[in-house]
């Protein structure tokens, strides 16, 4: 039984053709920069159902990969640059991509579990779809310790 989302992770493609698709080292996120709170992953595709006589005698899905809805506590420069293409510079400026083809890396997200070894999900040929969402607040009554949140960081997952 999982107990908790332990690591998030992410692999880079450095070279991909038809048949063949390298991935660099894992980075694993820091969980006090941009530590993972929660994900979902929905799989996505269709079920072709085929049947006979009144009953059920063929299914087969279709899977067309997964969207995965994750939570950081941070989008940092280098899950910026890597995941949406951004540019950051030396002087704290980050340039936001206005390329439509998002770079493709793994996903790896680690729960613990029960059985105290864990279980690592690896999504491969993964793709952003959409921005992050951003928010801000102001600091009321001296309470500035708060986690920023990113939420609806939707990443798809190619078959």
């Amino acid at each position: 039984m999982k107990t908790g989302l332990k690591r998030v992770g992410y692999a880079m493609i450095t070279a991909q053709d038809a048949t063949t698709t390298t991935y660099g080292d894992v980075t694993w996120l820091t969980s006090t920069e941009a530590g993972g709170r929660e994900y979902k992953a929905d799989p996505t595709g269709t079920i072709k159902e085929i049947y006979a006589d009144s009953q059920l005698v063929y299914q087969a899905e279709a899977g067309a990969g997964y969207d995965i809805e994750l939570t950081l506590i941070d989008i940092i420069d280098d899950i910026r640059e890597d995941w949406f293409g951004d540019v950051s510079y030396s002087n704290g400026m980050l340039e936001k991509s206005t390329n439509t083809e998002r770079p493709r890396f793994a996903l790896l997200l680690a729960d613990d579990d029960t059985s105290d070894i864990g279980n690592t999900e690896i999504f491969y040929n993964c793709a952003c779809k959409e921005r992050p969402s951003l928010s801000g607040k102001t600091e009321e009554k001296g309470n500035s310790a708060r986690a920023t949140t990113q939420k609806n960081n939707h990443i798809i997952m190619a078959k």
